[in-house]
């Protein structure tokens, strides 16, 4: 390749918060164990040699694709999210967790929405879709929404603020619709969650 190897490539994706979440194959006829060892510290999710047998690839591939299924797991309803541990963070949880705060910080503005995020976090708002999309399964949209059903189930849990108040609280505009996207996401209204929080 002119100007960069495939080594400088992966390492420049990997490192560029944009692309940092694309998993990336080399293949290469490459085979010393340095060469292993550069490839993967350049950020390569799976590393090929020439020749290679179809089926090796397809497995590779087919890992990759579980491995992304578990990350969107973890940031999906009743998922863990990222780990707690500092060392374990992946880049990818250190960029959710970046949304979620710049969510939180603006969490009472109802105008906070993508295009308003996708400046605050310094990408364009279909860089930051693709980005939440491949990390989260969820569009940027969705994510923002999500967010706020969760801190507004917590406050119903934990404070005596009245439905209306939460609704505004965690930034959304009308309570009617409030009522009908959290019925949506724990299968009961807010007053019968603060109830006894026995979500679906």
């Amino acid at each position: 390749m002119p100007e960069m190897n495939g080594f400088e490539l992966c390492d420049k994706l990997k490192n560029n918060e944009r692309t940092s979440h694309i998993p990336i194959i080399i293949l290469t006829a490459k085979n010393t164990p340095e060469d292993k060892i550069t490839g993967y510290k350049s950020g390569a999710d799976a590393y090929v040699v020439k020749p290679f047998e179809i089926s090796v690839l397809e497995a590779q591939i087919n890992r990759l694709i579980e491995n992304r299924s578990e990350l969107q797991l973890r940031y999906s309803l009743g998922g863990s999210g990222a780990p707690e541990e500092p060392e374990a963070l992946t880049r990818e949880d250190h960029f959710i967790n970046r949304v979620k705060d710049l969510i939180e910080k603006d969490l009472e503005d109802p105008e906070l929405n993508v295009n308003k995020l996708s400046e605050k976090i310094n990408l364009s708002s279909t860089q930051l879709y693709r980005k939440v999309k491949a990390v989260t399964g969820q569009s940027s949209v969705d994510f923002i929404k999500d967010y706020r059903l969760i801190k507004s189930a917590a406050l119903l849990k934990s404070t005596d603020h009245s439905v209306k108040e939460i609704c505004f609280m965690t930034g959304f505009k009308s309570p009617s619709y409030f009522v009908k996207c959290f019925k949506v996401k724990y299968g009961l209204t807010p007053k019968e969650f603060a109830s006894n929080g026995n979500v679906r």
